[in-house]
């Protein structure tokens, strides 16, 4: 007797998991998860791996071919931005980054006689798509292959962009129809996040996003992201901008061992796990220049530990990093986990800026459920035609203008 559930019941799992995670929160997007086989887009996956809600898959597009890492975003990944883009029947949708081509699917389900094209760099993932989707029953998906920054030809009722990316190509906005959005997973100040970028009135603009890790976009030309191995056996990873260039370097980061002088600070900000706490970073960002990441390979013994080792937000200001921790409480009286917000820093001045930190987290602990805007402006735009608030991160396309938000 086969005791191995079936594609259908382990999909209506997946879909369960995704929707109790917070996402597919539409009754369209769960029927579209519901529908579309994720595993006929892989050739070897066992079916629990294909269905596994926060599983990124790497298709093999050829039998004598290698895997490629990330041509499959996790399900609960593809729903969120799904959820973000709100695709209606009759859209014209275009996905930067075809993949195996799963998420065209599922955005193909929602326009239902809408048009639907995407766009993939590498020739045999290409390929593998659209065989699959051809035999799948969506013929009607264009699979082009070109360069992910030119975009396709037309314009479209939504954008979306499936891998990580640090610039917003002028193509893309270009293409955007009238009251249309862009989903964009965008790199910035050492964090990661999928923000709905809109026009109104000629200013295109986001006000609202998630947060969002994924692989970086491949075939863009405009990577500028760093990192830099810090601390014993270069276990701290500090990310970084390349308009932070200048920065990073006159504070001379890159000498292992500089963090003579450790600090820890505790202060008053309360958060449960419901709260916005991953707003910060972007708070961050749109108030100190400073702000980029800090990761910890392996715990480093007497430095105190980052709140999240695999990203938490930094500032980094005279020859020392301070950064985000936290320790957790007793639980509220209805269950729910509690966490004190600290700060701790290496460096020089340690405790100067922890406490400075902790000065930042009072700050945003007011604001703490507003979303700050990016804007975005050619990378031509003259000084005086910016906004003079607000921090501006150069990009090779665009200048984002990160402004705090002016109300709660």
């Amino acid at each position: 007797m086969n005791h191995h559930p079936s594609p259908e019941r382990l999909r209506a799992e997946m879909v369960r998991n995704i929707v109790d995670g917070g996402h597919a929160r539409s009754e369209a997007v769960q029927d579209a998860l519901n529908v579309v086989p994720r595993h006929r887009f892989f050739a070897d996956v066992p079916l629990c791996d294909a269905y596994d809600h926060r599983q990124a898959l790497a298709a093999t597009p050829e039998p004598t071919a290698e895997p490629r890492p990330g041509s499959s975003i996790a399900p609960i990944t593809a729903a969120m931005m799904l959820d973000q883009a709100d695709i209606r029947p009759g859209h014209t949708v275009l996905l930067i980054g075809t993949g195996t081509g799963y998420t065209a699917a599922l955005a193909a389900e929602l326009a239902d006689a809408g048009r639907v094209v995407t766009i993939e760099r590498d020739q045999a993932l290409a390929s593998h798509a659209r065989r699959t989707l051809r035999a799948l029953g969506y013929a009607r998906i264009e699979v082009i292959t070109a360069s992910v920054s030119d975009g396709a030809p037309g314009r479209y009722d939504r954008i979306i962009v499936t891998a990580s990316a640090y610039d917003i190509p002028d193509a893309w906005i270009r293409q955007l129809a009238p009251e249309g959005r862009l989903i964009v997973p965008l790199r910035l100040r050492g964090g990661s996040r999928s923000f709905v970028f809109q026009e109104h009135d000629g200013v295109v603009q986001a006000r609202d996003s998630r947060p969002c890790s994924l692989p970086r976009l491949l075939g863009a030309d405009h990577d500028l992201q760093h990192t830099s191995a810090l601390g014993p056996g270069g276990r701290l990873i500090l990310s970084w901008d390349e308009d932070q260039r200048p920065l990073i370097e006159r504070y001379e980061l890159y000498v292992p061992g500089s963090h003579q002088d450790i600090a820890q600070e505790w202060f008053g900000v309360i958060v449960g796990e419901g709260d916005p706490l991953d707003r910060l970073w972007l708070w961050l960002a749109a108030t100190a220049a400073e702000t980029c990441g800090l990761a910890v390979k392996s715990d480093l013994p007497g430095i105190p530990a980052p709140a999240f080792p695999t990203g938490t937000p930094a500032i980094v200001q005279h020859r020392t990093i301070a950064y985000l921790t936290r320790r957790e409480l007793p639980a509220a009286p209805d269950g729910t986990r509690l966490y004190q917000l600290g700060a701790g820093a290496f460096g020089p001045f340690a405790h100067r800026q922890a406490t400075a930190y902790c000065e930042q987290l009072r700050a945003w602990s007011w604001t703490r459920s507003s979303h700050p805007s990016i804007t975005v402006f050619p990378a031509d735009t003259p000084d005086e035609h910016l906004p003079p608030d607000g921090q501006r991160l150069r990009r090779p396309s665009q200048w984002l203008v990160l402004r705090e938000a002016s109300t709660t």
